[in-house]
């Protein structure tokens, strides 16, 4: 069985897909991509706002809907609610600005993509506001009203289910604390390096479905350039065992997990070559778990001037990484 075609059952009774499409960062071959992954087999697209290219994610889809006759319902889409959008007025509005975008009536997913507030977007479109500095200017809005705001579009019927993102566990426990409807989804990043296994059990424990973005660590040019995850020697010798590409060895180990994974490729081979279903033995499984360093890539604290995943830091890197901080270092590049 390809992984493509495993499904589980989210906490709504809605089917989602183990294996989806990633697409941030694809560029101008997002809709190329789309239609490919569809094409080979995906029936999983994770979108976002704020990866600014929904437009062509939507035309991907468009045009394989338009040329194989699948109904729309056999596709899950997931899309984000960016940081601008938090209040509760404009929650709806973002989310109608990602339909029409997608050219669709309806997403099966709609997540809070970072636990911050930034200043609105007059025009609801995801945006970076930055003040004088180049410094993201902040809103004071309570996640509870964001997340209260998301369960009023299950109403809609332009939602099926709803979720959260980059949360910690304590986050997470807050947020089941106020919620009148569970989230279905938790989408977090997972990777051999940042298993986040705590993470994991604890929203399983509460028939959360997580998700895990960036499976291939830093494959993505944006973050730290250490050692290539898909180039580790561990990974390399499991995929000749098994006669198939690094890539589809993580797949299977996240997918064997009960997590949704969301690889990110252009490459139609290498779009194909990560469905290939891996049965790991307990040797394979615990080699690859072993390679856990709590390395995480995806951190946006300094950008967002908002300490995420405070739990996991020193507070050395909190002081560092806080806004006054990233301010004053801003200026002296500025004056340099």
């Amino acid at each position: 069985m390809m992984l493509s075609n495993i499904k589980k059952t989210l906490n709504n009774d809605i089917e989602i897909p183990l294996l989806q499409l990633g697409t941030w960062e694809l560029g101008d071959r997002t809709a190329d991509a789309v239609y490919e992954a569809l094409k080979s087999g995906y029936r999983g697209i994770d979108c976002a706002s704020i990866y600014f290219n929904e437009k062509e994610v939507g035309k991907g889809i468009q045009r394989f809907l338009n040329e194989t006759s699948t109904p729309r319902s056999d596709i899950f889409v997931l899309s984000k609610l960016y940081n601008n959008s938090h209040r509760r007025e404009d929650v709806e509005k973002a989310l109608d600005v990602t339909l029409s975008d997608l050219q669709l009536d309806y997403l099966d997913g709609y997540i809070i993509h970072w636990p911050a507030a930034f200043k609105q977007s007059p025009d609801n479109r995801a945006h970076i506001p930055q003040d004088e500095d180049g410094v993201i200017i902040n809103d004071d809005v309570p996640y509870r009203e964001t997340y209260e705001a998301m369960e009023d579009l299950l109403e809609t019927k332009k939602v099926r289910s709803i979720g959260v993102s980059n949360l910690t566990v304590d986050q997470l426990k807050d947020v089941l604390s106020y919620a009148r409807v569970k989230p279905a989804i938790l989408q977090v990043e997972i990777h051999p390096r940042l298993p986040q296994n705590n993470l994991v059990e604890f929203a399983q424990s509460y028939n959360i479905t997580v998700e895990g973005y960036s499976p291939f660590g830093n494959a993505n040019v944006l973050y730290k350039q250490e050692e290539q995850l898909l180039e580790d020697a561990v990974l390399k010798k499991i995929a000749v065992k098994h006669n198939v590409t690094p890539s589809s060895i993580i797949t299977s180990w996240v997918i064997s997990r009960g997590i949704v994974t969301l690889p990110r490729s252009s490459n139609v081979e290498h779009i194909v070559a990560n469905q290939q279903q891996v049965k790991l033995d307990s040797e394979d499984f615990a080699k690859i778990s072993a390679l856990a360093n709590n390395t995480r890539y995806c951190d946006l604290s300094e950008l967002c001037g908002v300490i995420f995943f405070a739990d996991e830091k020193s507070p050395s890197q909190i002081e560092y990484q806080s806004k006054e901080s990233v301010r004053e270092r801003v200026k002296k590049a500025k004056t340099a």
